[in-house]
């Protein structure tokens, strides 16, 4: 193995060389002499052609819900109402943050923090606001994530605009395109009252889907389960470690979840954790070989050409034939599997490029030492329950179990959408939903996907392009293709994926180490340079971070920040972080234009158009058009002022 190793160095030195004089000169004297390096789109295109013929109605969008306060729900709060779109936001749990406000013990960044910022909040900003140490290196905990999250928040006053504790249960399409977007407190369980549940329903020009990856557990079914006698649970419901303590402990998967949750159960658990797979993935170092960052590897455009070449990228690639890619990749599978020990039933069946893009595990120390103090042992298979055991059909293994962990992932949610809507999203390919630029279905129109059809290894900052995307399709300064011509280009990139991806149901949304590309894709249409570093060796070696991209927004002016007040506003007596009890919630529809409440009572909203009411003995529903800026006076009361509404 060490033999080999030096043999592929040697020859790796002696290519690679003669491949970074080809790459600068193109880049250097090519596309920066004759094409003006990083020149978009949209430059090319006369500007009398620079129309918006997209027939997906987002173009006229004056109110907009967005569902899910993640990072990309919050990032598309801020983009669309930069532009002067009116926003709420609804977030089923009771703070910002989705999977970072929500999720099993020990979780945090599978990358150093300094690649997961925001593009307008960088994590430096952050700490020096908090007075926290600023470590750019460190891997940092969920707590210290959400944190940084809600600085954010606060950082563009964003809370306004969200309702929490509001699960959306139904969004239905009208006619005319506009969407009803119906949703329910979630109260404490003390509060809950006998004389039924209200549903409130706020109508939208468009709806922006912002839920994540990572919304609805997958829970497969195995053989035997009905006999087991042990607890079975999803590695999201891992939040206790006093669940695992003392305890045999099988973990099925071999996800970043299944790694983690193996981790943290090796450290309490009676007897080696067992950790069960079908088949393994090829795993990702922090640090390859001890020394260079993995982010090198990943987010540079050096590591975009070791890659199958994007459909979409216009530079030359034959100079890197699939002679020199075989050898490149076989130099990084030499590489994994000699510093992560990838022997036996943990040595991948497939090449390494197909199965990064299915996620990858990037290994903690920690895991690698549980493995060669065999405090985790790992295996393959698949496997069915027995009373107090687990065992593997193709081997016969037997291991006691107490706990099952499955780190078994996630899967859509599809369960809120109704109709027309609903029929085309089950009606999707085996592979996934496919959508232009990852964000708009071509079947569905006034609707957007920011994150929630999207797997990169830098999401905060697809994220954040995404949502200036859109913005630009708002205010008309993207240039968007027509239907037909967007559904050519989803076909491209369709048969392109299908051609070296391995199949499976998110196909669609995986881009993971093309992400260079895909954010060079969302810069031009928005009509910015790609290239967002001073100088040509460092566009070409040092990793992409969110502050490359500071500046890039949606909004015709640069100077263009209209940011309207619509929001249930919220009021609460204990702190930011605190259990939320005793707090209060309005409804205090607020626009530039004054104050527009929801009324309940039909008979205040006077000849309010777009206000209704509808009343059965256990719902109750109200109706709020997103829009309106004036309220008769008749709604008044003999002091003038406009009546308000407790939610709660």
């Amino acid at each position: 193995m060490l033999v080999a190793l030096i043999l592929s160095a040697l020859i790796s030195a002696a290519v690679y060389p003669v491949y970074l004089i080809f790459y600068f000169l193109w880049y250097g004297i090519l596309k920066c002499g004759i094409c003006k390096c990083g020149r978009s789109i949209r430059d090319k295109i006369p500007k009398e052609k620079r129309t918006f013929t997209i027939s997906n109605g987002i173009k006229d969008s004056k109110s907009a819900v967005v569902i899910g306060a993640g990072v990309a729900g919050l990032q598309a709060v801020r983009a669309l109402t930069r532009v002067g779109v009116k926003v709420m936001c609804f977030e089923r749990h009771s703070d910002i943050g989705g999977v970072w406000f929500d999720n099993y013990v020990d979780a945090g960044l599978q990358t150093a923090v300094s690649n997961y910022q925001f593009p307008e909040y960088s994590y430096r900003e952050f700490c020096r606001v908090t007075g926290l140490p600023y470590k750019p290196g460190v891997f940092i905990h969920m707590r210290r994530v959400q944190a940084y999250i809600a600085g954010y928040m606060k950082k563009f006053d964003l809370e306004r605009f969200i309702t929490f504790r509001a699960e959306v249960t139904k969004t239905v399409q009208q006619s005319d395109g506009t969407w009803e977007v119906s949703y329910k407190q979630i109260r404490r369980s003390e509060e809950s009252s006998a004389g039924g549940q209200e549903i409130i329903t706020v109508k939208c020009d468009l709806l922006v889907s912002a839920t994540g990856m990572y919304r609805t557990k997958n829970i497969p079914k195995f053989p035997g389960q009905d006999k087991f006698k042990g607890r079975i649970i999803h590695s999201d419901d891992c939040r206790q470690i006093d669940q695992l303590s003392n305890r045999h402990v099988v973990v099925i998967g071999s996800g970043k979840s299944s790694v983690d949750c193996s981790v943290i159960a090796k450290r309490v658990s009676k007897g080696p954790v067992r950790v069960i797979a079908r088949s393994w993935q090829w795993p990702v170092p922090r640090f390859i070989a001890g020394i260079l960052p993995f982010t090198f590897a990943a987010y540079t455009r050096f590591a975009k050409w070791t890659l199958p070449t994007n459909w979409y990228t216009t530079e030359p690639n034959w100079f890197m034939g699939v002679w020199v890619r075989k050898l490149y990749y076989k130099i990084v599978e030499l590489v994994m599997i000699y510093q992560m020990e990838l022997y036996g039933p943990r040595l991948p069946e497939n090449p390494w490029y197909r199965t990064i893009f299915l996620g990858g595990q990037i290994l903690t120390a920690e895991f690698q030492d549980g493995i060669h103090d065999r405090e985790i042992l790992c295996h393959k298979g698949n496997i069915e329950y027995l009373e107090k055991a687990v065992r593997i059909i193709e081997t016969g293994e037997t291991f006691p179990a107490d706990v099952v962990v499955l780190g078994t992932g996630f899967k859509r949610d599809y369960s809120f959408y109704t109709g027309k809507v609903l029929a085309s999203l089950k009606a999707r390919d085996h592979d996934g939903l496919w959508c232009y630029r990852h964000i708009l279905p071509t079947t569905i129109t006034n609707f957007a996907a920011i994150g929630s059809e999207l797997s990169t290894f830098c999401n905060i900052v697809s994220h954040f392009l995404q949502s200036e995307w859109l913005a630009a399709c708002i205010s008309g300064k993207a240039y968007i293709p027509s239907d037909q011509e967007m559904m050519l280009d989803i076909k491209k990139c369709q048969d392109w994926k299908r051609s070296f991806m391995l199949p499976t149901a998110y196909t669609s949304c995986q881009v993971q180490l093309h992400l260079v590309d895909y954010h060079d894709q969302l810069v031009a249409d928005i009509g910015y340079k790609t290239w967002r570093k001073s100088n040509w060796f460092m566009e070409f070696v040092w990793p992409q971070h969110g502050d490359d991209f500071t500046g890039v927004h949606g909004a015709v002016d640069d100077k263009m920040d209209q940011t309207f007040n619509l929001a249930a506003t919220i009021t609460r007596n204990q702190s930011r972080f605190g259990d939320f009890n005793d707090y209060q919630r309005h409804a205090d529809i607020e626009s530039g234009f004054g104050t527009t409440p929801v009324y309940l009572d039909k008979s205040k909203a006077g000849n309010h158009a777009n206000l209704g009411q509808t009343k059965s003995d256990a719902v109750t529903l109200t109706v709020l058009r997103l829009g309106d800026e004036t309220v008769p006076d008749s709604s008044c009361d003999e002091q003038g002022n406009k009546p308000q509404l407790d939610l709660i």
